[in-house]
């Protein structure tokens, strides 16, 4: 018996993906102040995303959350500061989609 997938149209800038007919790639943009001290460079993270996209992620996640469980937690608004430019340059820019990771009400609502 073969299974068969149902596939759901997913549509971004015109181009139609179907969900379902295979396993997406997500790649992460970690902007968190562990992996980039002090300010991060938006044209950075944007050549890094599409550097990410050439090597096959079909999106990339945009994170600003300490990594390491001990890791404290950051306001909404150092968390927006680190990643608001960074997603700015990625929709005016980038070619595959993207999303925010965080647990930041306020950060998922602005973003």
């Amino acid at each position: 018996m073969n299974y068969v997938r149902k596939r759901y149209p997913w549509t971004f800038r015109g181009t139609e993906t179907p969900l379902g007919a295979r396993t997406l790639v997500s790649a992460v943009l970690d902007v968190s102040s562990a992996a980039i001290p002090g300010k991060p460079d938006p044209d950075l993270l944007l050549a890094r995303a599409e550097e990410l996209a050439d090597l096959g992620a079909d999106f990339v996640d945009v994170c600003a959350l300490p990594v390491r469980p001990t890791g404290k937690r950051i306001s909404a608004d150092d968390e927006l500061q680190r990643i608001v430019p960074t997603i700015r340059k990625l929709r005016a820019a980038a070619a595959l989609p993207f999303f925010v990771t965080t647990y930041n009400s306020e950060t998922a609502a602005r973003c």
